[in-house]
């Protein structure tokens, strides 16, 4: 387990995080194979985080479209519902025909005015979902600044083998004779 907090290793993700981004958008990639590293890394900078808030989730129409589809189709009647879904849905059908074509292919053939209605309900499908979704606890905003760098390599002293004596050693006095030479 690391001896970072959890405002060190935030700062550390998000960092890591902008630079790798910032990597791969100037093009740069790592080739095929095994890559060893050993390195340490120097941050510095600050961390601030926002109050929690209430958020209504994501609106996506297209989450909505499956259950209208068959509820409409199940509204014309057994055997109609069924013709109707498999003429729209099926990939020999009109779904094939947009896959085949392609999705912007087909908006651009599309009737304005038709656009213009959609673009209206799903603007009101949205509103109405913003009022009736239950709001979701929401962490508030976290912000680093500061930077992330290779730190420079520290040379850790190595004890010569050589042992000497601590400083405080007392060099033992050599007795004398009482004989002259």
């Amino acid at each position: 387990m690391s001896d970072l907090n959890i405002v060190e290793v935030t700062a550390l993700g998000k960092l890591v995080d902008k630079q790798l981004k910032q990597l791969k958008d100037a093009g740069e990639t790592i080739a095929p194979g095994n890559h060893t590293f050993n390195f340490d890394v120097h941050l510095d900078g600050s961390l601030s985080r926002g109050e929690d808030t209430k958020a209504t989730p994501p609106f996506a129409i297209a989450g909505f479209l499956k259950p209208l589809l068959l509820k409409y189709a199940m509204g014309l009647g057994k055997e109609e519902g069924k013709q109707w879904l498999q003429n729209l849905m099926s990939v020999q059908a009109a779904l094939g025909a947009v896959i085949q074509l392609g999705a912007d292919s087909v908006m651009q053939s599309i009737d304005p005015a038709f656009t213009a209605l959609w673009a209206a309900a799903e603007a009101q499908a949205k509103e109405k979902f913003q009022s009736v979704a239950e709001k979701a606890d929401r962490a508030g905003q976290t912000i680093v600044v500061g930077g992330l760098e290779r730190a420079e390599k520290v040379e850790t002293f190595q004890p010569n083998l050589l042992r000497l004596p601590p400083a405080n050693f007392d060099i033992p006095k050599v007795k004398k004779s009482g004989k002259k030479k």
